[in-house]
Parts: structure tokens; sequence; C-alpha cells
């Protein structure tokens, strides 16, 4: 394994760390809200928590690319 190759593996795996945590900080939150909205009824209020996450989710993988 050449040194270039530690590297890149490297830089992938703290990419994917840091992903990670940002989902679990921004995302997830909105994710389960949507589930207790629509387990309570509340559809709309459910679409627009689903809608912010999902938001979340593509902010946070053009700021965290695997492509590195």
């Amino acid at each position: 394994m050449k040194l270039l190759d530690i590297h890149t593996s490297t830089q992938k795996a703290v990419t994917s760390r840091n992903r990670l945590n940002e989902y679990i900080k921004q995302s997830d939150p909105l994710f389960m809200e949507a589930i207790r909205k629509e387990a309570a009824g509340d559809h709309e209020g459910a679409t627009l928590a689903q809608t912010a996450a999902l938001k979340a989710v593509a902010a946070i993988k053009e700021k965290y690319p695997f492509d590195v």
C-alpha cells in the first residue's frame, strides 16, 4: 500500500465520520420529528419535517463529499 493510498483512505474515513456526526446532529432529529408527527396524525407537519430533513441531508452531502 502506498502512502498516497493510506492518505486517501484516511481522508475518506474522516469524511465519513464527519458526515455521520452531522447526520446525528442535524437530519436525524428532523426525521424523528417527522415520524412523531405522522404517528400523531399531523401529516402536514410530518411532510414539513421530512422536507427539512432531506434538505439537511443534501447540505451535509455537499459539505462532506465522498470523492475526496
